[in-house]
């Protein structure tokens, strides 16, 4: 299931759908305080496609999931996008939803 919610949300970020990307994003992050804005972060950077390599068990409800991505012209990264399943914000539990962690993807750009 977070390898569907990591796809989708790639899938929004090439399409600059950020709108949508919101839906993808995980609860505690929306929740709080926005310390950025999606378009002004995610806008400038191009992806052209991506690969999930593997998923790391981090916790019972938090998942690392190693992507190669292709952004701009050919420019290859590896990524450690971090998953968390929550109910609701700052409450991990597999009972809830997975959801992107948006600084992770962030780290190594």
């Amino acid at each position: 299931m977070p390898e569907k919610i990591l796809n989708e949300f790639m899938k929004t970020w090439r399409e600059k759908d950020f709108s949508k990307m919101e839906n993808y994003i995980q609860k505690t992050w929306l929740d709080g305080p926005k310390t950025m804005d999606l378009k002004e972060v995610f806008g400038i950077i191009d992806v052209r496609s991506w690969k999930i390599l593997k998923s790391v068990k981090v916790g019972q409800a938090c998942k690392d999931m190693i992507v190669n991505v292709i952004f701009n012209k050919s420019n290859k990264r590896k990524l450690r996008i971090r998953m968390i399943c929550e109910t609701v914000p700052y409450t991990p539990d597999l009972a809830g939803d997975w959801g992107v962690n948006p600084i992770s993807v962030l780290r190594r750009l």
